[in-house]
């Protein structure tokens, strides 16, 4: 990989940072699982797709601004108890395409025992068994 692949890569990961993956994608008009895989290095990030995000993301910047490594330095960086850093690696990629991550990990505990109850439900008439080895049992675990 080439030292501007990798700034490009490193300014990008500081947007998701602070802003969180699913606006950084929509600000850049490109899937979510399209910056994903920029990250974790399985799609390339070449002049074509930098200058298209740049300009999406906001038209007003000089184009090259991926470019600058002094650009992800310069980023205000959100306090860890607002939004964490975390570093999107291929082990912590979420599968689901036509899912908001950001909406699931939003959603209160009721709400998320009735989604995984639904998820549980739709797998095992597909016949897919999705369920944690902790629940076999078929308890809850709560």
């Amino acid at each position: 990989m080439s030292d501007i692949t990798d700034t490009r890569r490193t300014v990008l990961q500081r947007l998701v940072d602070n802003e969180g993956l699913a606006a950084v994608a929509k600000k850049m008009q490109k899937p979510a699982s399209q910056i994903k895989d920029m990250l974790a290095r399985r799609k390339s990030f070449g002049e074509k797709v930098a200058r298209e995000i740049e300009k999406n993301y906001n038209p007003d910047i000089e184009a090259g601004w991926l470019d600058v490594a002094d650009t992800a330095n310069n980023l205000p960086v959100k306090p860890a108890e607002v939004r964490p850093s975390v570093k999107v690696t291929p082990e912590k990629l979420w599968p689901f395409t036509w899912v908001d991550e950001d909406k699931i990990r939003g959603l209160k505990r009721d709400d998320l025992i009735k989604l995984e109850a639904a998820i549980l439900i739709a797998a095992a008439q597909t016949g897919l068994d999705v369920k944690s080895p902790r629940t076999k049992s078929g308890k809850i675990a709560v």
